[in-house]
């Protein structure tokens, strides 16, 4: 879409994401969002932190991926 923007990082080393940013529309609104990755101890990359800025709502919000522990079945 016309004024559309994605970056999107890759570690040149492993080839995954580090980090992904874009600005666009929603509706006739702007949005800015940033998504980072990491990796666990197994070498898996994730989704780790995103954080969305809706300027005309007056709004912000940041999430965290966490507590990926494996549970007692």
């Amino acid at each position: 879409m016309k004024g559309d923007r994605l970056l999107v990082h890759v570690d040149p080393t492993t080839y995954l994401f580090t980090y992904k940013e874009f600005i666009s529309l929603l509706g006739q609104d702007k949005i800015e969002g940033k998504l980072n990755y990491e990796q666990f101890s197994s070498g898996t990359n994730h989704l780790s932190t995103t954080t969305l800025n809706l300027p005309a709502q007056k709004m912000n919000i940041d999430a965290k991926n966490q507590d990926y522990t494996i549970r007692i079945k």
